[in-house]
């Protein structure tokens, strides 16, 4: 019995509910971790003294938090140092919740996934392939910064205004490109055995054929996650103080928007893996 691609779509929340919640409770425990000196520093400074300290730490308050970080910050930078393998660590771990998420979505398309010992090294690499790409977009940047402090070229204010905004508008789609290339071979890395000369030919075929509509539709999802930042963001400055310091309702906040942007990217990769024959 075949499911119809409206009733997948709407099975499609709470499915991702469980991966996606694991993938959150993974977030909470190991950026906790790494935020732990700024906690410390934060609490060693007495704020929590003052008359409504939360409503301190999200309005003229900020400004008092980088007074106190810039204060203490061979305290922060020490304890960084020490955490350097532990960012990476989570660098490398948070590959584990995308699988299981990738694989919640295989089980449920196809009743069968790659096992983890071939998935999480190609998820890896397809990692690190992304960022290494990225890093070369930039080069034209860095490339203009080698140039002659006198060397200069006149152009019209609104025409190299202009050209600035276009060449941005170039980097972010092809930052958008990256992207949803990288989704494509990883959805497919879990789906469907197979070589990873194949599942890149593959891909190229998919953005070839359709590529400029996916890309649209992941720019969208993405509009959507920085929403959802930003309106948690908005939303604390919105709320008295007196609400922020009851039962941590800036904690509930970020995490209700860290819970929007994991389900979008949940939603975003469901919507590779129906496409991925049965």
């Amino acid at each position: 019995m075949t499911v119809s691609l409206p009733q997948a779509r709407a099975q499609r929340i709470p499915a991702l509910l469980a991966p996606v919640l694991l993938w959150q409770l993974f977030e909470v425990c190991a950026y906790g971790l790494l935020a732990l000196p700024v906690l410390t520093a934060t609490s060693d400074s007495g704020i929590g003294h003052f008359p409504e300290p939360a409503r301190l730490l999200f309005s003229d308050g900020g400004l008092w938090l980088l007074e106190l970080i810039h204060q203490q910050r061979a305290q922060l930078l020490a304890g960084f140092a020490g955490r350097g393998w532990l960012l990476s660590l989570v660098i490398c771990a948070e590959l584990v919740p995308e699988w299981w998420l990738l694989r919640t979505l295989a089980l449920r398309r196809n009743g069968a996934a790659q096992p983890a010992r071939l998935v999480l090294p190609r998820l890896g690499l397809l990692t690190l392939a992304l960022w290494l790409l990225r890093g070369l977009s930039l080069l034209p940047v860095l490339l203009l910064g080698l140039l002659q402090p006198g060397f200069s070229v006149r152009f019209d204010a609104r025409v190299l205004d202009l050209a600035l905004l276009c060449a941005f508008g170039l980097w972010l789609l092809l930052q958008l490109l990256l992207s949803v290339a990288r989704d494509l071979v990883a959805v497919r890395t879990v789906f469907a055995p197979g070589s990873l000369r194949k599942l890149l030919r593959r891909t190229l075929e998919t953005l070839s054929a359709r590529g400029g509509r996916l890309t649209l539709r992941y720019g969208a999802y993405r509009a959507l996650a920085l929403a959802t930042v930003l309106g948690g963001e908005l939303l604390l400055l919105a709320l008295p103080g007196a609400a922020l310091a009851l039962a941590g309702a800036g904690f509930i906040v970020h995490q209700l928007a860290l819970f929007a942007r994991l389900m979008l990217r949940g939603l975003w990769l469901s919507d590779l893996a129906e496409r991925e024959p049965a």
